[in-house]
């Protein structure tokens, strides 16, 4: 949380920050013998996506590829805190323009159906 927050008040240097934590995330949520990393990653992405919208926008895609291992950890915990994450995203989603959103939306749609019935 306060990673999120530092980087929201802070300068353009932050922007690397966010850029590096994000790629490490991402890589975090495909260990697959690693739980607890997971459930680091994603709070650390549900962080930025709500305090950082603007730096985390261009990591969107790349974000709704990689929640769906979260999304379906063994561990409650895990799917819980991907929940809140994928739900921060969606809150951005929602203000950005009505054509990527709706590309968005429809890939996490399409995901949900496949994923998990």
């Amino acid at each position: 949380e306060v990673l999120g927050k530092l980087t929201r008040h802070g300068s353009g240097q932050f922007s690397d920050i966010v850029n590096d934590e994000v790629g490490v995330a991402f890589q975090w949520l495909e260990s697959n013998k690693h739980s607890d990393r997971r459930l680091s990653a994603v709070l650390l992405l549900r962080e930025f996506a709500t305090h950082t919208p603007t730096l985390f926008n261009i990591h969107v895609q790349k974000f709704l590829r990689h929640i769906w291992v979260a999304l379906t950890d063994k561990q409650i915990g895990v799917r819980h805190r991907a929940r809140d994450a994928l739900s921060a995203c969606m809150e951005d989603i929602a203000k950005r323009k009505s054509r990527w959103r709706l590309t968005c939306y429809k890939r996490i749609y399409e995901k949900s159906r496949t994923n998990l019935t």
